[in-house]
């Protein structure tokens, strides 16, 4: 009869064992949960499939986790990235989805029905790599459509405002 170690006690795919303590477990729970209540998508499948997965691609980097943590807590443009390893195809399983990670964590976390076409990277993201890309929500922004005048009809224009006054004059300490 053989034995092999459960999913929740090992490192899959690292032939190594690695059982997590009690504590661990429990401060991963109430992360997953906090990150399920401060979602915004109205498929909670969908919403608890995409916590579960961002964590499991995290949970090797403690940093990350809590990078991701405070900028969902914080809202907060000018926070730091949060780089995860960009597949060759560029897209990520999220349960039976295989989608842009940055797009569709955007999509639970910022605005559910936002389309690739209007989904858009904000100057204060630094991870752009051919081998990272950012996860932070708050790195991306959509608009709605092009106005007749040809400037972004953005229902984040405050979002694009924010990032361009920081980045014009340097001085932070006028932020809006």
């Amino acid at each position: 009869m053989s034995h092999s170690p459960s999913k929740a006690s090992c490192c899959r795919g690292k032939g190594r064992v690695k059982k997590r303590s009690a504590e661990e477990r429990q401060t991963i729970d109430r992360i997953r949960r906090y990150l399920i209540g401060r979602a915004v998508h109205f498929n909670h499948k969908i919403v608890t499939t995409t916590v579960s997965s961002i964590l499991r691609r995290l949970r090797s980097r403690p940093s990350a986790v809590n990078a991701f943590v405070r900028a969902i807590h914080s809202k907060n443009f000018a926070s730091e990235c949060v780089p995860i390893e960009r597949t060759l195809d560029g897209r990520s399983q999220f349960g039976d989805m295989k989608v842009s990670a940055p797009l569709h964590i955007y999509s639970v976390f910022r605005f559910p029905a936002v389309q690739k076409h209007q989904f858009v990277s904000l100057p204060n993201c630094f991870t752009d790599g051919p081998h990272e890309e950012c996860i932070n929500p708050y790195h991306y922004s959509h608009f709605s459509a092009f106005s007749a005048s040809g400037e972004i009809d953005s229902e984040s224009d405050d979002e694009l405002q924010h990032v361009t006054i920081l980045g014009s004059d340097g001085d932070d300490d006028n932020m809006p």
